[in-house]
């Protein structure tokens, strides 16, 4: 969905919030995004759509004392991997988010319904 990039687009500061679950840890990021149809690093992962780049204003650790501790147990089948199909989320589906949907995503859709 393009809600987040849209959000960028019109208001680009940015608060980000990095938990490490292993350990357990939490660092804020404070800064500006910005977003270039054209960068250079979007053919370094697949199926990426955009790069979101932040020029950072502050870093800070955060209290880790409410996180627990937790272990992947295993990868989501919608993490995009080279040489599979990204099966298309439930929520994709719904009517209500259709028009946030990128076009390509759309299309795959029309496609399955076909």
């Amino acid at each position: 969905m393009y809600l987040s990039a849209g959000n960028i687009a019109t208001r680009p500061d940015v608060a980000l919030l990095f938990i490490d679950f292993a350990r357990p840890a939490r660092l804020r990021v404070n800064g500006r995004a910005s977003i270039e149809p054209d960068d250079p690093l979007l053919a370094r992962w697949h199926e990426a759509q955009l790069v979101v780049r932040i020029a950072v204003r502050t870093i800070f650790m955060n209290c880790p004392r409410y996180v627990h501790t937790a272990t992947r147990s295993e990868r989501s089948p919608f993490v995009p991997e080279r040489g599979r199909e990204t099966p298309v989320p439930e929520w994709k589906r719904s009517d209500t988010v259709q028009e946030a949907l990128p076009a390509r995503d759309r299309d795959r859709l029309n496609r399955e319904q076909a």
